[in-house]
């Protein structure tokens, strides 16, 4: 990372940012369909549905977010992301009816997946080059640790909490919103987009190296997705354990992702492996891991927990060389000047494996543990295949030379004749 004590500064601030922010939604993700349905008073189904279309909604307006970003700058939408969480979460202490709780929760979702677009963004003006995988690895690092924190002050709630305690919950996480909201907007501006009105999305989708990017992130997701979605399924209904089992796993995962993301990518980067290379291997080891979970269910007793927490450890160490190498391809692929739209593109690849997971995963459990976890696994194993092929010079990184070349060519131009 740069030297200079306004980056240094400027990277404190962020990660505080991403601290505080992880902090209040580690209170309210464990519980997210419980409280929503303690706040509104509305049904479980409803609370589901609601969600599911608001984040559709949410994922259709990401290509206007993505212009927006390049127009006005990530640090300013960020904040507006952040602030438009903290008005939702307030609202939901009030609202009581499907309507008014799908527009809030239209409104959240819109902050949610516009912050996860614009956060990268960010993180790609204070740092170039190996620095900026290892920042994101910290981001990612701080962001699990405070998420992880939160959690465990949610068991604090007793099992048989009134109402008030969600609102107040609400209130807290609606607080960390508005307060990381504006430690952001101490962050300088940064330099101003060089093409303002450029709208590239047709750019975007002829971009071939950005786009196997993309879809290799897509094909990742649904292992990502398999950690929330399958594996409890797994320990719970395939091999009939303790909910437990499956809280302790996560519990391996939340630790190694959150200490030793920097440490990993560091290591990597020490033995002279480019991003490329780290983000195939990332996606080895989750798929190894993931088998290993279904391999696990062969065994029984501390065998079988041994099994699986061996599992999890490699599966968490893949994660956390994948995403911050793979997230970084991805952001010097794009112009500057048009980050904002490409990372929106991007972003949209994270959700495939979301929208995906309940009925793939509760289908595919029906195969036994070895078969299900055998699916998401290929689709890593896939994703790294995209990968593999090195490519010097990205279309979107030549594209974007040429246009700079041409604006200093016209700006030395202006100033030959003033």
């Amino acid at each position: 990372m740069d030297s200079s004590s306004d980056n240094r500064r400027s990277v404190r601030l962020l990660t505080a940012g991403v601290a505080v922010n992880s902090l209040g939604s580690g209170l309210y993700f464990p519980l997210s369909l419980v409280l929503l349905h303690h706040l509104t008073g509305l049904g479980f189904t409803t609370v589901g549905i609601v969600l599911t279309v608001a984040t559709g909604v949410a994922l259709a307006t990401m290509p206007i977010i993505g212009t927006m970003v390049d127009r006005r700058g990530a640090r300013d939408i960020l904040a507006a992301a952040l602030l438009l969480q903290m008005v939702g979460f307030l609202v939901y202490t009030i609202v009581r009816d499907p309507v008014s709780f799908g527009l809030t929760a239209v409104l959240v979702a819109m902050g949610n997946q516009t912050a996860k677009t614009t956060q990268p963004v960010v993180i790609a003006g204070l740092a170039t080059g190996r620095s900026r995988s290892k920042l994101l690895a910290l981001m990612r690092s701080m962001s699990n640790a405070a998420l992880g924190l939160g959690a465990l002050v949610l068991t604090m709630v007793p099992a048989d909490a009134s109402d008030s305690w969600f609102v107040g919950i609400a209130l807290v996480n609606a607080a960390t919103f508005g307060i990381a909201s504006l430690v952001i907007l101490r962050l300088p501006h940064g330099e101003p987009p060089v093409a303002r009105a450029t709208v590239a999305y047709g750019r975007v989708l002829r971009d071939r190296t950005f786009m196997r990017y993309t879809a290799a992130n897509a094909l990742s997701s649904l292992n990502y997705a398999a950690l929330s979605n399958l594996l409890p399924l797994l320990v719970v209904v395939a091999l009939h354990l303790s909910p437990q089992l499956s809280g302790a796993l996560y519990a391996v995962n939340t630790a190694i992702t959150a200490t030793a993301g920097v440490p990993v990518v560091m290591a990597l980067q020490r033995v002279g492996l480019s991003d490329r290379v780290s983000a195939v291997l990332g996606l080895a080891a989750m798929a190894i891991g993931m088998v290993g979970f279904g391999a696990a269910s062969s065994t029984h007793g501390p065998t079988l927990v041994m099994a699986m927490i061996v599992a999890m450890v490699i599966y968490s160490l893949g994660e956390v060389a994948h995403s911050p190498t793979s997230t970084a391809m991805a952001l010097d692929a794009a112009p500057e000047q048009e980050r904002g739209q490409y990372q929106s593109a991007y972003q949209m690849s994270w959700n495939v494996g979301a929208m995906l997971a309940p009925a793939v995963f509760t289908a595919l459990i029906a195969l036994g543990p070895l078969g299900a976890t055998v699916v998401p696994a290929a689709a890593s194993v896939c994703a790294a295949l995209l990968l593999c092929r090195k490519v010097p010079v990205s279309d979107s990184a030549r594209a974007s030379s040429v246009r700079l070349d041409v604006n200093d060519a016209k700006s030395a131009a202006t100033q030959s004749h003033s």
